[in-house]
């Protein structure tokens, strides 16, 4: 038998499973009505915490660029090196960034190593690379046809960003394309939530 706890609310006593940490009303809730009890996929959670850090990494090198690639070939200014440490440290990045390029800070090293290094964990691609795998976990065999529409987003970020060259990059409009990549996520996020949260119930009978 199940070690039960008494809880009490407004309607008084109820035993609550000891090896549970909900209290009285969500009980009588889990009681009285038809509550799944079908948790949502670790994976799923992954995705999203993922998606966040890639948006809060690049909306910082938004915030940052006109400071960075204003002059990029100069010795920074006291002041501005502070600015580039700032950030790098902002990303938990100063440590792994200076083993990489020692204590040469300079602005193109900066967006190289935080968007397109492939092995540190809040570079943006890194992120991308492991939300892939994640969404691939959640598709599983029977739900591939299902995720189609978030694997072409995912995958079309994840390949600029595996085949992004910095001289590329810098060469255009560096603000206008940390917002398009802030535009795909938004994508990939909305897709996630119309595929796995806010879905028909006869989508996800038929997936």
């Amino acid at each position: 038998m199940t070690d039960i706890r008494k809880e009490t609310d407004s309607m008084g006593e109820v035993d609550v499973p000891a090896d549970k940490l909900w209290g009285a009303q969500t009980q009588r809730s889990l009681e009285h009505f038809s509550i799944g009890r079908e948790k949502m996929p670790p994976e799923l959670v992954d995705a999203y915490a993922i998606l966040k850090r890639a948006c809060a990494t690049v909306t910082l090198l938004g915030l940052y660029h006109r400071e960075f690639w204003g002059h990029p070939d100069q010795t920074p200014e006291a002041a501005e090196y502070l600015e580039w440490v700032g950030l790098l440290r902002s990303c938990t990045a100063f440590e792994a960034y200076c083993k990489v390029y020692t204590a040469d800070i300079s602005p193109d090293r900066i967006i190289e190593f935080l968007l397109l290094n492939p092995e540190f964990p809040h570079s943006v691609r890194y992120s991308i690379d492991h939300l892939q795998r994640a969404l691939d976990a959640i598709h599983g065999e029977g739900g591939k046809r299902r995720g189609a529409p978030l694997t072409r987003l995912a995958g079309r970020l994840q390949a600029s960003l595996s085949f992004g060259q910095i001289s590329e990059i810098l060469s255009q409009d560096v603000g206008a394309y940390l917002q398009d990549i802030l535009r795909q996520c938004r994508d990939i996020h909305e897709t996630i939530y119309q595929l796995y949260v806010d879905y028909a119930i006869q989508t996800a009978l038929a997936g």
